[in-house]
């Protein structure tokens, strides 16, 4: 890797109190150190990408300034040849795991009745997240584990950010804020309970709803592009979710193109991991499959050869750069936690 290699440059070169270098660039220069093909880039940025992690992955001392979107995290523009469109969608009809997986949930989803928690003016959906993420350093011989303790509280009203904290510490909350009024509560990106509920029961219509509202010009496929944004929704929205939304949601999941699945054990809970792959990274919603609700998500490199320091505090399934459990509950107040 060249000392003049334009990520390395960048970051080098960041003033105190300029935010974070884009995830792209932290992951690229990660993949120039480690010699790995380049992190393809997001189609939205994530709430849950592992900014601070990933700033230490490539040994760089960076500021902690992160500014928020609706869906997301985002860290200044992209580059290079990863914001290209994919030439190589993954097109593959969904596993017949995955379809059988999906319906078995949707099933059992649709035999619990829910009943939506209501929410009045003033009071959040507190998030509390348990993540971990690879720490690989210059070497992909010895990599780590670091905790990510992260809290959130979002207002229903569009599901937009209004409190955060990483463990103790508060972080900016950027533009959340600034989303126009006439957006919120018409797409999955800012949805409301009264959106929330009126979505289509009907699985064929319902995937249509999430496959209009993707961009089709942007560098992934439609599908790769509505699972990435559901692992967002259902961090946010799953305790909002009817047992009839809830049941076609995951029926619906079943028409999407290359989505497989797993069963994996986390903190001896068993759990059903539904993935699509596309450039090489796994996008995987974790399901509990005695409810049918989205409790976790993981990233998965599919082509790592990164191997886990043994005294690693946690074990992760080859190939997980992220992981992370999450637990959910309506609060009174900004910053509360019951």
């Amino acid at each position: 890797m060249s000392h003049t290699d334009p990520d390395v440059v960048a970051v080098r070169e960041l003033p105190p109190g300029v935010p974070d270098p884009s995830d792209e660039s932290v992951s690229r220069t990660w993949r120039l150190m480690t010699g790995r093909r380049p992190a393809p880039a997001r189609v939205w940025s994530r709430l849950l990408v592992p900014v601070t992690a990933a700033a230490m992955v490539v040994g760089l001392a960076v500021g902690a300034a992160v500014v928020f979107r609706p869906g997301g995290l985002s860290f200044g523009a992209g580059g290079g040849p990863s914001d290209e469109k994919t030439s190589e969608p993954n097109l593959a009809p969904p596993s017949p795991e995955a379809v059988a997986a999906l319906k078995a949930m949707a099933s059992t989803a649709a035999s619990i009745p829910t009943t939506v928690p209501p929410i009045a003016s003033g009071q959040y959906v507190f998030v509390h997240h348990d993540g971990w993420v690879v720490d690989a350093g210059a070497s992909s011989e010895s990599a780590t584990v670091e905790k990510q303790d992260r809290s959130y509280w979002f207002d229903p009203n569009g599901m937009l950010l209004r409190g955060v904290r990483f463990g103790d510490d508060p972080a900016d909350l950027g533009n959340d804020a600034n989303v126009p009024p006439g957006e919120v509560g018409r797409s999955v990106e800012v949805p409301t309970p009264e959106w929330l509920a009126q979505l289509p029961t009907d699985p064929a219509r319902l995937v249509e709803v999430l496959r209009g509202a993707m961009d089709k010009d942007a560098p992934w496929s439609i599908d790769h592009q509505v699972w990435s944004e559901m692992q967002d929704f259902y961090l946010k929205c799953d305790l909002l979710l009817s047992t009839e939304v809830r049941a076609a949601l995951l029926t619906a999941f079943t028409s999407l193109r290359g989505i497989t699945s797993s069963e994996i054990t986390i903190d001896k809970r068993r759990l059903v991991a539904i993935r699509h792959t596309e450039r090489g990274i796994g996008d995987e919603i974790l399901f509990d499959p005695t409810t049918g609700r989205a409790v976790g998500r993981r990233t998965v490199d599919v082509d790592s050869d990164v191997t886990l320091d043994p005294s690693s505090p946690v074990r992760l399934d080859p190939g997980v750069g992220y992981q992370a459990i999450w637990t959910q509950k309506v609060v009174d107040e900004l910053y509360a936690t019951s």
